[in-house]
């Protein structure tokens, strides 16, 4: 049916109009206000909504919803609402801004637009190209791109005087239709622009904060060169500022004055800025945002609590208010950080500030896991991880919401096996992959990053998503799902057979092979990658075959299955006998054999690629071998995964070090890299609370589905382990104790769910609903009980 999107009516939505407003021409930035006033008769709205770029809908005054969910034109979202009506008139009212390409880039577009689908005794007055609508473009804004240290593509700053916004100065006039009700086509023609489907995620967290503390204050117009001084912090505006926070009273900023506050939200967010004020005609307020201050040379960040003698550089945007009472400030997009910058500078008018607060916005992850163990260090680590995973989810996942706001294949991989052990609800995961098997149009291949106005192409993470789509088969299930999207993995994997060459391995390939940051290694690319001759791509390539031979298995695609075996199989032997370095022990990078890694050992091993004897020595490799690219942020995890195949949980604790480190230097979440890192909340960065769970704790899918859970503990020096994993089911609730080898204490997993803990060799078998206890001695394999607990 979905095939028929734009050809013929499928969904209620498709009888309704696109509206826009008649003066602003096709291609113009604009932010046009839509209204319509109706009477109810108390019975219940029934509503669609959808708009290009985006919207916010207000009922009487109240804001419903903004949207609609990020995708691209031929998969356009809308959503779907009943709302509650007392008798008597009610007004509907659409923010609507279509910005091109000042807007983030995330967003993709057709052209501006609104449209708006009600049901039943309501289609007639509400319905846009039936109903009464009236529409005003907004004036007195306008956007600058700002210049930035870094990639930074989250749209323009935007600057609102309030003499041209408010809806006081605003001239109302009928829309014109931009597209009228879908008819239908009986020759299989296709409406141009949007072919709507149902949004599939719920409305995003939309609430006010004012957390934390203003950390200084200045009088002055802020410079970029000025670095914070001790006075700073102890000057009396701090008070005031405070008081204003804390809700004591609104603050007055006398005429002719400058000052520069810093708020300190002592933790991460996200959210659109707001200021209530009144008076102040010829003020202006600038607010600007950022993750951390720096240090004097620009370059280091250093301490990410501290501000005495260091620098702001953020990015924001500028408020003018008008003189009236009661205007309410807010930018069209919302920002991220840990800091706020105001500046705020009146002309011959005092400005009252009323109120600042920040409009939060995420998808509503709440982390539902629960762990506690031997190890208190790690306690941060989960809460640094789940705020990075929390302030990276939003309608889709994103890198970092910081500077790009983007949904990468390699980093949303993990962001989705975080989200599994952190959250039952899995449908951020299930948009992500869905949305990147859309982005096979482009390219034919998974692109790299989606939605998105500029593709990208990166082959290697192309086959990642290959791994995405099993990972979500084993965790979660929903065999005819996967069905649906096994169709653009075979179609993905089929586009890289022209790559393959006369000796059966993957050559150069199209776009960015990207795998890493190692500092050693080109703008990403893996040695050998740019010439046609990698092991680690050609070994991401047997992971993702093996991962497709699964997935059709499951899918009693038997033949398809056989074929993607064997074809891993073949693949992973002529790496061997390309990469193998029998002198050294280890996979070599590229065919030269001069250049070693952790990646190339960490994916043959993974892959199962090596002969025993070979493995043995390959693992050796990794654990004790010199000059060695090593893994960063984002690849550790997969060095995490081969230490917990291999059951060395004491290394892999080990190796959170790192993350237990960022805690004493003031993260509030995972970083992209080691320092001097750009971006101080990158969620790839978030998956030892994955590791946790799934390897220290071991619990794992034992079949496609999570019907069957296999648990084997590796928990290196952990004397206990406590937690609560979310499961399809339910919850797996366990609590072990690991004392001179033995395990010991109890598990119960959900009704309904079987599974086996697994330990040097014992077994005990797991039944649902029961909670079995659990005596596993040291080093005997036959010697283990399990039965329930009274």
């Amino acid at each position: 049916m979905e095939a028929d999107s734009g050809i013929r009516p499928i969904y209620a939505i498709d009888g309704a109009a696109w509206i826009w407003h008649p003066d602003v021409p096709p291609g113009a930035p604009a932010f046009v206000r839509f209204r319509v006033a109706f009477e109810a008769g108390g019975e219940a709205l029934v509503c669609h909504v959808s708009a290009d770029q985006r919207y916010e809908l207000f009922l009487d005054g109240e804001r419903v919803s903004r949207g609609p969910e990020r995708s691209d034109v031929a998969h356009w979202s809308f959503s779907t609402y009943e709302l509650e009506l007392a008798p008597g008139m009610h007004t509907l009212e659409a923010e609507v801004w279509w910005l091109g390409e000042h807007a983030p880039l995330a967003l993709m577009t057709h052209r501006g637009g609104f449209v708006f689908k009600a049901e039943g005794a309501y289609d007639a007055a509400l319905t846009t190209g039936r109903g009464a609508w009236e529409a005003a473009a907004r004036g007195g804004w306008t956007l600058t791109r700002t210049p930035m240290r870094d990639y930074h593509v989250i749209g323009d700053a935007q600057t609102i005087d309030g003499a041209g916004w408010f809806a006081d100065a605003l001239e109302w006039t009928a829309p014109c239709v931009v597209r009228g009700a879908l008819e239908g086509s009986e020759t299989g023609v296709a409406a141009p622009g949007w072919r709507l489907r149902p949004a599939t995620l719920p409305d995003q967290v939309d609430r006010d904060v004012t957390p934390g503390r203003i950390r200084a204050a200045a009088r002055g117009r802020w410079q970029a060169e000025r670095v914070f001084t001790a006075e700073d912090g102890r000057a009396p505006d701090v008070g005031a500022w405070q008081g204003l926070l804390d809700g004591s009273g609104p603050l007055r900023v006398p005429p002719q004055t400058a000052v520069s506050v810093l708020w300190d939200l002592e933790d991460y967010y996200c959210g659109y800025t707001e200021a209530q004020v009144s008076g102040g005609a010829g003020s202006r307020i600038d607010w600007l945002w950022a993750e951390s201050l720096y240090e004097d040379d620009l370059a280091h960040k250093g301490q990410r609590d501290a501000v005495t003698g260091k620098r702001f550089v953020g990015f924001g945007h500028t408020f003018l208010p008008d003189g009236q009472a009661g205007r309410r400030f807010r930018p069209y997009w919302w920002g991220s950080g840990r800091y706020c910058l105001l500046t705020v500078e009146t002309g011959a008018e005092a400005l009252t500030i009323e109120g600042l607060c920040v409009n939060e916005t995420r998808y509503p992850l709440e982390n539902e896991a629960l762990w506690r163990c031997s190890d208190e260090a790690l306690g941060p680590v989960t809460a640094i991880s789940v705020r990075a995973l929390q302030m990276c989810a939003h309608e889709t996942y994103m890198d970092c919401p910081y500077y790009e706001q983007l949904m990468y294949v390699g980093d949303t991989r993990l962001e989705a096996l975080t989200t599994y052990v952190t959250t039952r609800d899995d449908r951020l995961a299930r948009r992500a992959i869905e949305l990147f098997d859309f982005s096979r149009r482009e390219f034919g291949f998974a692109a790299e990053r989606y939605p998105c106005r500029e593709p990208q192409l990166s082959l290697t993470f192309a086959l990642l998503w290959v791994l995405m789509v099993h990972d979500y088969l084993m965790w979660r299930g929903d065999p005819e799902w996967v069905r649906e999207r096994s169709i653009g993995v075979r179609a993905n994997l089929g586009c890289f057979e022209p790559y393959v060459g006369r000796d059966g391995l993957l050559g150069a390939l199209p776009g960015w092979s990207v795998m890493d940051w190692a500092p050693e290694w080109e703008t990403g690319y893996p040695p050998g990658a740019l010439e046609g001759s990698s092991s680690i791509v050609n070994l991401v390539y047997v992971l993702a075959l093996q991962a497709a031979a699964e997935i059709e298995a499951h899918l009693g695609e038997g033949l398809l299955a056989q074929r993607y075996g064997e074809q891993a199989a073949d693949v992973g032997r002529r790496v061997v006998e390309r990469f193998w370095d029998e002198e050294r022990g280890l996979v070599a990078d590229e065919g030269t054999h001069t250049r070693y890694s952790e990646h190339a050992q960490c994916f043959a091993l993974l892959a199962g690629a090596l002969p025993a004897e070979a493995a043995g020595r390959a693992l050796a490799g990794l654990l004790h071998g010199a000059g060695l690219a090593r893994t960063t942020v984002y690849t550790r995890h997969y060095l995490f995964e081969t230490l917990y195949r291999h059951g060395l949980g004491e290394r892999l604790m080990g190796e959170l070090a790192f993350w237990k480190a960022l805690h004493a230097q003031g993260f509030k979440t995972t970083v992209e890299m080691p320092e001097p890192s750009r971006s101080d909340c990158h969620a790839w960065g978030a998956h030892p609370v994955f590791h946790m769970h799934a390897s220290l704790l071991g619990i794992r899918p034992g079949v496609p589905g999570f019907e069957v859970v296999r648990m084997a503990p590796s928990p290196g020096r952990l004397g206990e382990i406590r937690a609560r994993t979310p499961h399809p089911a339910g919850f797996i609730e366990a609590e072990l104790r690991f004392e001179g080898g033995a395990c010991t204490g109890q598990v119960r997993l959900p009704e309904g769910v079987r599974g086996e803990l697994v330990w040097r060799g014992a077994r005990v078998e797991l039944a649902g609903g029961r909670t079995v206890a659990i005596s596993c001695a040291a080093d005997a394999p036959g010697d283990a009980t399990g039965h329930d607990v009274a």
